[in-house]
């Protein structure tokens, strides 16, 4: 019979994860090789030998973070639920400050390897290979270097072999971290890869944004936006057509819709050679005119209304945004006086079914809308566990869009109430968890912020004086990369009720 550490051990090797031969059961944060070689360490675990065993594992390199729970047979007390509930947070902390100290090391080591490194020369096996520029990459050794910044602090590098191998720095950060092309201003395309995003500004003159994965999209776009507000942002997406779901278009997509910008999808042709995905392919197939050309196709993608983004321009102008109101044509109205069917209730899935009849007989309003609220709850609670795949190139949540238009006293409110109320003790709860949490962080910024403050006036006087402020910046940046992140407390609920 299969012992609860090897279902633990199951679960690594389930997420394609090495486990390590012994699992330790002390509670305590253990590193280990998740790829076969001793000196990789990426790859952590930590497991709770109580009444009710659990633990987590994970992966500082892929950002795998998975929790694991045993089946005792039984539900959990609600002391063990509360010992559970400390144990995991106590790890949280422990990995929070570790992965802080990981990044600091990380931000010190990559300035220092940067510094030493030399201009790539354009005869790099990986430059040659992927026909392009070489846009201000560094080399050291035979491998290219790549800066992982935020503004102008690098916080990781990114190492290209000649073979074309890409591998990152280890424990650097990469969320929200990226490598630009040309100077970002007006209009900035935003791709995955290097030899991507170099045949785009190659194509299109356009600054370029590298993320480096599909995952980090939607951070560089939001920091982007925030830096650039007025300016057109192009999420140049990977076409992954030979990859389940397609996660380079659904991605790109979702990086888009978060700050109302343009997705560009290379263009290729019907016979399309097998393998190929991205803008590079598409400019060594069919040249840089079909990247120009896919570039200027871009669809803009937002979920806001009244208004878009406006261009005009010629070859050669300076481009300027402006935000203009669209001039709409009458509405058409909402109601219509046929006779719609009545509600399908019998489609739905039984449990549902008897939850919704058993709502509607208390409550006595139409069918339909507390079918409504019992959907948008059901969604709600599981978009966040489960994907749907929509068609072959596009997968995502199982996220609901639904309006309910009703008049004033047919119970909307009442009807939303019965089926979000267990959403809503969860997030009381976790606000009740995260109350002392949050305090540690006002407290650690507040710290942070006094130090960045006196550092930077530090660095001022000796500019004044036009002494070296070396080892101030040193200083700084190190700081930089100790800046405390603010705790992400869960909230599902986003309500605002009206009237019409």
């Amino acid at each position: 019979m299969e012992s609860l550490i090897d279902k633990f051990r199951t679960a690594i090797i389930n997420t394609g994860l090495m486990p390590p031969e012994v699992i330790k059961t002390d509670g305590q944060i253990h590193r280990f090789s998740t790829n076969g070689k001793p000196s990789d360490k990426s790859g952590w675990y930590v497991y709770f030998d109580v009444d009710a065993p659990a633990g987590r594992f994970g992966d500082w390199r892929t950002g795998i973070d998975q929790t694991w729970c045993a089946d005792i047979g039984r539900k959990l007390t609600p002391e063990e639920k509360e010992i559970r509930s400390k144990n995991f947070e106590k790890i949280r902390l422990e990995r929070e400050a570790d992965e802080r100290e990981r990044h600091k090391r990380a931000c010190i080591r990559a300035a220092e390897e940067w510094n030493q490194a030399t201009p790539a020369p354009n005869d790099h096996p990986y430059i040659i290979n992927k026909r392009i520029k070489v846009h201000g990459l560094r080399i050291s050794g035979d491998l290219l270097l790549i800066p992982l910044r935020i503004d102008n602090t690098i916080h990781s590098l990114q190492y290209i072999y000649p073979n074309g191998e890409k591998r990152f720095l280890p424990g650097g950060r990469k969320n929200g971290c990226y490598f630009s092309i040309g100077k970002l201003q007006d209009v900035i395309c935003i791709s995955e890869g290097m030899a991507t995003a170099a045949s785009i500004f190659e194509a299109t003159g356009h600054p370029v944004a590298v993320a480096f994965d599909a995952g980090n999209l939607g951070p560089v776009a939001e920091h982007l936006r925030s830096k650039f507000p007025n300016a057109k942002l192009i999420i140049c997406a990977d076409d992954d057509v030979w990859t389940a779901g397609n996660p380079g278009i659904s991605k790109a997509r979702q990086a888009a819709l978060r700050i109302g910008g343009w997705l560009a999808i290379p263009k290729f042709k019907p016979d399309q050679l097998s393998g190929s995905t991205d803008f590079n392919d598409l400019a060594q197939e069919q040249g840089l005119d079909a990247v120009r050309t896919s570039i200027e196709n871009a669809e803009f993608v937002s979920s806001n209304s009244g208004h878009y983004p406006k261009t005009n321009h010629g070859e050669g102008d300076t481009i300027k945004l402006e935000f203009i109101s669209t001039d709409w044509p009458e509405p058409e109205p909402l109601f219509s006086s046929t006779t719609n069917p009545d509600y399908p209730i019998e489609f739905l899935p039984i449990g549902i079914r008897r939850a919704v009849q058993e709502v509607n007989d208390f409550v006595q309003c139409p069918i339909s809308l507390t079918a409504c609220s019992a959907l948008s709850s059901l969604s709600l609670a599981a978009q966040g566990l489960i994907d749907v795949q929509r068609d072959e190139r596009l997968a995502g949540p199982v996220s609901l869009f639904i309006l309910a238009l009703a008049d004033s006293g047919e119970r909307k409110t009442t009807c939303d109430n019965i089926f979000t109320d267990p959403i809503r003790k969860w997030e009381n709860e976790q606000n009740l968890a995260m109350q002392g949490i949050q305090k540690e962080y006002d407290a650690a910024i507040k710290i942070w912020q006094a130090k960045n403050k006196a550092i930077i006036g530090e660095i001022e006087k000796s500019a004044k004086s036009r002494k070296s402020s070396e080892e101030l910046e040193r200083e700084l940046r190190i700081l930089e990369a100790e800046k405390p992140t603010p705790p992400r407390i869960p909230r599902l609920l986003y309500i605002k009720a009206s009237s019409c």
